[in-house]
């Protein structure tokens, strides 16, 4: 037997120990700039490097050959001073991006995730964060892996969005269905081009 000494992980250890699903927000809305800080950690750009091949990028996050074909959506419900929309995270100018219009779609994906919670009556999520992937721009690298490697690099985001929900006090909880469609409903964009492959519901602070 092998024997181990004594662990003493500090605050990284209690976010890892502390990191749990929470499927019902607080009473009052998350502020948008507790929204901010969030995304800033997990999402924003970094760098921006040129290639001759592709330019790559540098999130908080890891990701396959730094390309980062992931991109973040927010479905609104409820949060201060922003209109229940969906949204595009754009993480280079830390901004997000309104989709006029989308009032209905996003309370769709809103109510569908809660209804991946057993909540299908409420109480219903504050926002709903779509992870898509930008499959070409990853595809001409790792081609017959790419859809193998694009899940894991999704996977690992969901981790850091545990850690940092967690971090800040927040109710996170991954969900495992998504529609695809209704991504492309409120966006318009190609399925081949750019399609959701996971969903992810925060709350504001239980």
């Amino acid at each position: 037997n092998i024997q181990t000494g004594p662990v003493n992980g500090g605050r990284s250890l209690s976010v890892m120990e502390n990191r749990k699903s929470v499927r019902e927000s607080g009473p009052e809305p998350m502020n948008l700039e507790t929204l901010g800080e969030f995304l800033y950690r997990v999402a924003r750009i970094k760098e921006v490097k040129e290639s001759s091949l592709q330019d790559v990028l540098s999130r908080p996050y890891p990701a396959g050959g730094s390309i980062n074909e992931l991109e973040f959506y927010i479905a609104v419900r409820r949060v201060a001073n922003l209109e229940p929309l969906f949204y595009h995270y754009d993480g280079l100018a830390h901004v997000l991006v309104a989709l006029e219009g989308t009032e209905k779609v996003a309370d769709k994906i809103v109510r569908r995730a809660s209804a991946a919670m057993g909540m299908a009556e409420g109480p219903f999520p504050d926002m709903i964060i779509v992870i898509t992937t930008r499959m070409p721009r990853f595809a001409w690298k790792y081609q017959g892996m790419a859809y193998r490697t694009t899940l894991t690099n999704a996977g690992v985001v969901t981790e850091v969005l545990y850690l940092v929900a967690a971090d800040m006090g927040l109710a996170p909880c991954g969900t495992g269905t998504g529609d695809s469609r209704l991504f492309a409903e409120a966006t318009g964009i190609d399925p081949w081009t750019e399609t959701s492959i996971g969903e992810f519901v925060l709350g504001s602070a239980p």
